[in-house]
């Protein structure tokens, strides 16, 4: 991993990691069922399309809540140490760019290949009116790829590096954690992927050592989906929001030059 910015590494062991992911699902599971319970009990049909984005909210509060619960176990939290940190503007933009096109690439021949596999969860929104798809173009696009990169890859990916290697932790991370998490609402067809694009969003952090580069291209991933899935004007939203994501990200990364020395890259 690049250079640690902002002092030394965050001091959590690996053990952390499995046992975060565990109560951050069950915790998103209760926190989503109390949210069924509650709303049904009100009167709002199960099928409405504004449910499934108050579902994505409290599941994604239930991983980031942990991520801190646990972080803050080892002493004061550090934006720093979950990888929110700059990197040279030509290591962002060649990982970065490898990545968004390589996995967006990966997905369309996996899709084309393997027609029955179900990895998105923007079906429910197709045929929506402008305030839903607003809703859940800014929830899929833009929350989900900054918490999910937060908690998989700024949390337990940098607590599993405490003890292991970059590929065990990446296929650990990848493939049993973020990969097993999204098969709730999936198919295990759609895991191959799903795993794939989990390692390779670890392998982008290692190698800027900035976590604004995966969500950067998180976001442009789901940015396509959702667009794909949804259609109509799903892309407009998703075309504003992810270039928004990917724009913001790699500013927020780019590391500034020193005073009087050209700009990298």
């Amino acid at each position: 991993m690049q250079e640690e910015e902002g002092g030394a590494k965050p001091r959590w062991p690996a053990w952390y990691a499995p046992v975060a992911w565990v109560c951050a699902l069950v915790l998103a599971i209760l926190a989503t069922l109390l949210l069924v319970l509650g709303l049904s009990a009100a009167g709002v049909d199960r099928d409405y399309p504004g449910l499934q984005v108050a579902q994505a909210v409290v599941q994604n509060a239930a991983f980031v809540g942990t991520g801190l619960f646990f972080a803050s176990r080892r002493g004061p939290l550090r934006a720093a140490d979950f990888g929110l940190r700059t990197a040279p503007l030509r290591t962002l933009l060649i990982w970065g760019g490898l990545a968004l096109v390589g996995l967006l690439a990966l997905d369309i021949v996996y899709d084309m290949l393997v027609p029955s596999a179900d990895q998105s969860v923007a079906k429910p929104f197709k045929g929506e009116g402008a305030g839903v798809l607003l809703l859940a173009g800014l929830t899929i696009v833009a929350v989900v790829p900054f918490v999910e990169e937060f908690f998989f890859r700024g949390f337990l990916y940098r607590a599993l590096r405490t003890r292991l290697g970059v590929t065990a932790a990446a296929l650990i991370d990848g493939v049993l954690f973020f990969g097993l998490a999204h098969l709730a609402g999936s198919n295990l067809e759609a895991l191959p992927p799903i795993a794939v694009g989990g390692v390779g969003l670890c392998l982008v952090y290692e190698r800027t050592g900035s976590l604004y580069a995966a969500i950067g291209v998180h976001a442009g991933i789901n940015a396509v989906g959702f667009a794909g899935e949804v259609g109509g004007g799903a892309w407009i939203v998703s075309l504003a929001t992810g270039l928004a994501m990917i724009v913001g990200s790699f500013l927020l990364a780019r590391r500034p030059s020193p005073r009087g020395a050209p700009a990298a890259g």
